[in-house]
């Protein structure tokens, strides 16, 4: 009777020791998570402010301004050639005015 009391009290103590090492490990990796999606809030911020001081430095205005100073000019990027064959004139978006 005192073996099988025994057995069961250091089987309930290994159980124990189990299930606390199992809820430790749960919260280490917790707080990693924690600390990953901290790191990637901050790197998600930084990536939006350089995507606005990209966008404020590349505003048309300041991309003519920009040129006018050096003496440059622009030609358009695709040409009326590249989606008519026939044509010799520039394609000009009007949509992006």
């Amino acid at each position: 009777m005192f073996a099988k009391l025994l057995t069961a009290l250091v089987l309930a103590v290994i159980v124990g020791a189990a299930v606390f090492n199992l809820r430790q490990q749960r919260l280490e990796l917790m707080h990693e998570i924690t600390v990953l999606h901290r790191q990637m809030d901050q790197d998600r911020q930084a990536t939006w402010d350089t995507q606005v001081r990209i966008a404020s430095r590349t505003s048309p205005d300041a991309l003519h301004e920009a040129l006018s100073r050096t003496g440059m000019t622009m030609e358009p990027a695709v040409t009326r050639r590249d989606i008519d064959p026939d044509s010799a004139e520039p394609y000009v978006d009007a949509s992006h005015d």
